[in-house]
């Protein structure tokens, strides 16, 4: 029996969705389908980095370390859920993010494990001029609730809820885990994920739950054959 708090998942058709799934490469889907977990989160840094060469040929190229920010937070016992552009790709979305989306446990508790693993990066909120005073501790966590940071090994977002879906306890009832480094991390499941991306209504994000439909109908038929 699922215990879980239910969410309202709509499951009716939407013309512009339809209209985006057209544009969709299911043959890129299906071979994402066939990787591992890490190997999907590979590809995606992957992918940044070669974004990257192209924007800015002969400098060194720099990527969002998608696994090195969940081994800092997995090794600290943080307790999280991963949510958009990266659980997308998780559940083998072909879309590129660049940052780490998270939604993270308000316990005290766990805001001393999230300070932790990411005041060693010294963290600094994006978009805010240079030299402006900020130190990541508990009481700025506990102050606040939804955070951008960036950080040398990439951008992270801490969000206390997630819009559509709710706070951490009912974000954390809808997840799958990914193997990633020797370890396991849940990230948003695909019913609850599509969810949260009707909620801004812009077109990147129709055009992401055009994807994330897609993934949703490939696993179907998998399922069934």
């Amino acid at each position: 029996m699922n215990d879980a708090p239910s969410i309202l998942i709509d499951h009716s058709l939407d013309p512009v969705v339809e209209l985006y799934k057209r544009g969709i490469d299911r043959t890129v889907i299906r071979e994402n389908l066939r990787k591992s977990h890490e190997e999907r989160l590979l590809n995606l840094e992957r992918k940044i980095a070669f974004i990257q060469r192209c924007h800015s040929p002969g400098t060194p190229t720099a990527t969002t370390q998608f696994r090195a920010l969940l081994t800092l937070l997995g090794e600290n016992d943080a307790s999280f859920v991963i949510v958009g552009g990266v659980a997308a790709a998780l559940h083998g979305a072909a879309r590129v993010t660049y940052d780490l989306d998270i939604v993270y446990d308000r316990s005290f508790e766990n805001l001393q494990r999230v300070v932790a693993a990411l005041a060693p990066l010294k963290p600094y909120i994006r978009d805010a001029p240079p030299g402006l005073p900020f130190r990541l501790d508990e009481e700025t966590l506990k102050r606040g609730l939804n955070f951008h940071f960036a950080t040398p090994k990439g951008m992270v977002d801490l969000m206390g809820e997630l819009a559509g879906v709710g706070p951490f306890p009912i974000v954390r009832a809808h997840v799958n885990e990914a193997d990633i480094s020797g370890a396991r991390y849940p990230f948003l499941d695909l019913d609850a994920l599509i969810v949260a991306k009707r909620v801004p209504g812009r077109a990147k994000d129709l055009e992401a739950i055009a994807e994330l439909e897609t993934i949703r109908d490939e696993l179907g038929s998998a399922s069934s054959s």
